[in-house]
């Protein structure tokens, strides 16, 4: 919701408000069925009557099945999202993921726009269902895919 308004996604999963306070706010996104849980914040900065194009918004969504684990630890430090922990036989250490590891982008969604507090929670053990992947680029550039283990 911005300003008290809601709005849609479009056939392309965009999320375009019109109307919106000029300054800046936060679209509150939420399921239609789950209002008041499951739900994720996208800031925003808008000029006096500027339409609001927020592109496509990546959110934490709700885990579904059992909960998995890619056996590793994160911390936001800024706008970086560090790697603090590395369980050993995980997921995380298959795909070669290391202590220190910075994140870099989700699925091919760059950290610096999903923002580092969402980007910890899309890797966060309580967010991942068991056999969920994702694929990381990792700031050094190596790429790495994990597939979520029971948890």
């Amino acid at each position: 919701m911005a300003g008290g308004t809601s709005a849609d996604t479009d056939a392309n999963g965009r999320f375009i408000v019109d109307r919106v306070p000029a300054g800046t706010g936060e679209l509150l996104i939420t399921p239609e069925d789950q209002f008041g849980g499951g739900f994720d914040k996208h800031p925003y900065t808008a000029k006096a009557g500027q339409r609001v194009d927020l592109g496509r918004v990546r959110i934490v969504p709700p885990r579904t099945g059992d909960g998995g684990t890619f056996g590793l630890g994160l911390e936001v430090r800024s706008d970086a999202v560090i790697v603090t922990r590395v369980k050993a036989g995980s997921p995380a250490e298959r795909a070669g993921i290391k202590v220190g590891d910075s994140i870099a982008s989700v699925d091919d969604q760059l950290v610096s726009v999903l923002g580092g507090e969402r980007t910890q929670r899309l890797l966060a053990s309580e967010s991942v269902g068991v056999g969920q992947t994702v694929r990381l680029l990792l700031g050094s550039g190596v790429r790495a895919t994990m597939t979520a283990a029971k948890w």
